[in-house]
């Protein structure tokens, strides 16, 4: 009679850690960028990084070919030669519209190379898969996204109160 009752006390108290364990909500976070990052290839972010580099320092030696063509604008006002200072103000125009065409170029070259860097539909699609069969052979109720200003990337459906809610607040919090 005595090990009767221990074996249903252990087989309760296993049932009750069981129900314990499975009512816990895991989190799991991960790193988009670094996931991105391995779906599209490491090589090409890397050389985008390269190009947008080139880019920064083509805009700053070209910022500095401006300043000097404007310092020389500046002297020849101070000493009042005129046949100098339209050919200076005409390279001065130039120049500035040698940096706009260019950075308007670079930045739209960037740009496009950044969006063919960009998870297609069926990437996505397959990344969605992934997170969820991983959380779900885990056991995680939810993962986020380790970006700020990121979110829930995927979540369980036991985990959404949305119509809990809803009820409750039709029923003035009484339940029914």
């Amino acid at each position: 009679m005595k090990r009767r009752v221990i074996c249903g006390l252990l087989a309760a108290g296993l049932a009750c850690s069981l129900w314990a364990q499975k009512s816990i909500t895991r989190f799991a976070v991960v790193d988009m960028d670094r996931v991105t990052r391995a779906m599209t290839g490491q090589d090409a972010a890397a050389a985008l990084n390269e190009k947008s580099a080139a880019v920064q320092e083509n805009l700053a030696r070209l910022g500095e070919e401006l300043k000097e063509l404007e310092a020389q604008l500046a002297g020849a006002q101070e000493e009042g030669k005129a046949k100098d200072l339209k050919e200076l103000e005409k390279n001065v125009q130039a120049k500035k519209q040698e940096i706009q065409v260019y950075y308007r170029n670079s930045m739209a070259e960037l740009e496009k190379e950044r969006a063919a860097m960009a998870l297609t539909g069926d990437q996505l699609m397959r990344l969605s898969n992934l997170l969820r069969t991983v959380a779900q052979n885990e056991g995680f109720s939810m993962v986020l996204s380790k970006q700020e200003g990121s979110g829930i990337l995927w979540y369980s459906p036991e985990v959404d109160i949305t119509a809990r809610v809803i009820e409750w607040m039709r029923t003035g919090g009484k339940r029914r």
